[in-house]
């Protein structure tokens, strides 16, 4: 690794022709640029792993080592010493370095234009000799790290908030401190309207939002142009525009993010010379994260307003979701009594001409249609309040231990009749024992006898139709239920919505096969408030297999 990628400000020597060192606790060299292999005459490459203090003659280790070892984490040091190149030539070198935790940085660089006499000569040097030049990079140096180390807290101060007021204040504060400037302000803009200001300094009440709203001076260009601008002396720009009295230089830096203009930044010195290129720079890379972190807290704004648009709507959807269940469920009720009336008078009337085979055929044309259209309503009405009553139930239900085995032969008998009614082969297949489970009979019988209807009613006459209650398979600890038909099967692109309420799979063969589209919803929350799954597949034009699994209660015998 370059002895300077790590840190940045060893470049402004290693560009100034110093050949660089990267050294281990141990003094052995890591690292040789090419300018240390020029320097020492040595190629890179053999040097790594030796000692640095090959390089210095004998009589000088003690009084170097001394030195690098005096150093703090961060601290450096200048010297000069002698150094032997590969030529056994003495040159005289101007050392810095630099201690970097368990890394020491060495840079070197020849100091004389004419070998000294003699290594005694030599040494007779001061090696702690200031330098006017190095003085000079110190202080570039230090001024480097401080800016450095201020833009790294700045951005840890970013990064912890997305509230744009609070970002503003923190880079007007940080920018008018690293400045020196005498004042400055920060402004926001939305929709090219005026929306935050935060100023620092004595600026006239009401005059500065007045300014900024009519687009006047050297802020205004630097907006118009979105490039910063550096104005060292205003009385110079013709287009300054005087807010505080005696200022004399001024930096306005605009707030870009994603090519669009969101604020400005204005900065104002009443002492010449104070405001640089430097300061300039430095200050664009404040406003650079400053632009990013108002980006940031805006998308947040955004995206807390579209979430809780969202959740108005869908509030609104809950309770248009709850209007239509008690509309259906109201109207389930109120259809429930005037139905059982016509059914009634169906049944009356039919008894009271006793031999419905003789009956006039204009009055059975009507009886018949009234009754089966009144059967299809009452089953549809028996599904709603059936769902209402799973639902309301799940609320206290009271579970207990029931044995599936009588539960499934008995829905299977009371489904019998309809079976042979179509002439279908229907085989029930039961494991022998008790099949012992957590959960409410009555529920469980209507979640079975649901499935076999469905059986019988989309398979076809003379079609098979088989009915299984059985351990699983891998799972032994399981129940398994299913219906299996070789029936008209549900077409692919319909079966997800096939659990949803009120859908109901359409083709060809089942179009006028009536239903509420209840059924398996019903089925699918009564095996999930068991906490069992459901269990299907079907293929279109081949059949399907409808069923569920419960978890099986082992009883222990002693």
């Amino acid at each position: 690794m370059a002895a300077g990628s790590d840190y940045p400000y060893l470049q402004l020597l290693q560009a100034a022709g110093y050949a660089s060192f990267t050294l281990n606790a141990a003094w052995q060299i890591g690292y040789a640029d090419a300018n240390a292999a020029a320097l020492t005459a040595y190629p890179a490459k053999a040097m790594l792993g030796q000692s640095i203090f090959h390089l210095f003659p004998a009589d000088w280790h003690d009084q170097l080592r001394a030195s690098y070892a005096a150093l703090g984490d961060g601290e450096y040091v200048l010297l000069q010493s002698p150094l032997l190149t590969a030529g056994d030539l003495f040159l005289w070198v101007e050392q810095v370095v630099l201690c970097q935790g368990e890394q020491w940085h060495m840079l070197l660089r020849d100091a004389t234009l004419q070998l000294p006499s003699s290594a005694e000569n030599a040494a007779a040097i001061a090696i702690t000799e200031d330098i006017t030049n190095f003085q000079q990079m110190q202080t570039q140096l230090h001024q480097q790290v401080d800016q450095l180390t201020m833009l790294q807290k700045i951005d840890m101060e970013l990064n912890r908030t997305l509230d744009s007021d609070y970002v503003l204040a923190l880079t007007l504060d940080s920018a008018v401190r690293l400045s020196e400037a005498n004042a400055g302000f920060i402004a926001l803009y939305a929709d090219n309207q005026l929306q935050q200001l935060k100023a620092i300094g004595e600026y006239p009440e009401g005059t500065l939002r007045a300014f900024l709203n009519r687009r006047l001076g050297v802020v205004s260009r630097a907006m118009r142009l979105k490039l910063p601008q550096l104005v060292l002396d205003v009385t110079h720009d013709p287009d300054y525009v005087p807010l505080i009295s005696r200022t004399c230089s001024q930096i306005v830096v605009p707030l870009v993010s994603r090519e669009k203009l969101v604020g400005v930044l204005n900065l104002e010195t009443n002492k010449p010379g104070r405001f640089t290129a430097q300061t300039l720079e430095f200050i664009r890379l404040i406003i650079t994260r400053t632009a990013i972190a108002i980006d940031n807290a805006e998308l947040y704004q955004q995206t807390i307003a579209q979430l809780s648009e969202m959740q108005t709507l869908l509030d609104r959807v809950s309770k248009l979701e709850q209007l239509k269940t008690d509309m259906i469920r109201i109207a389930a009720h109120d259809l429930r009594n005037p139905l059982t009336i016509i059914l009634s008078y169906c049944g009356m009337l039919q008894m009271e001409l006793k031999n419905p085979s003789e009956l006039p055929q204009p009055l059975e044309n009507y009886i018949n249609p009234i009754e089966h259209a009144a059967q299809v309503m009452r089953k549809i009405i028996l599904d709603i309040l059936s769902l209402e009553r799973i639902e309301a139930a799940a609320q206290s239900a009271t579970l207990q231990r029931c044995d599936l085995h009588p539960l499934i032969t008995q829905s299977f008998a009371d489904a019998h009749s309809a079976a042979q009614l179509k002439a279908q082969h229907y085989t029930l297949h039961a494991m022998p024992g008790d099949a012992m489970v957590i959960g409410d009979p009555v529920q469980l019988l209507e979640a079975a006898t649901n499935l076999i209807s469905n059986a019988i009613k989309y398979t076809p006459d003379a079609g098979q139709i088989d009915v299984y209650l059985e351990l699983h398979a891998e799972r032994t600890d399981w129940l398994i239920f299913r219906v299996m038909d070789n029936g008209y099967g549900v077409p692919y692109k319909q079966q997800a919505r096939l659990f949803q309420p009120f859908f109901r799979a359409q083709s060809k063969e089942t179009r006028n096969i009536e239903g509420s589209g209840l059924g398996l919803h019903l089925v699918k929350n009564i095996v999930e408030r068991h906490g069992g799954n459901i269990i299907f597949s079907s293929e279109y034009g081949k059949g399907s297999t409808f069923g569920f699994e419960l978890p099986l209660l082992r009883i222990l015998t002693v």
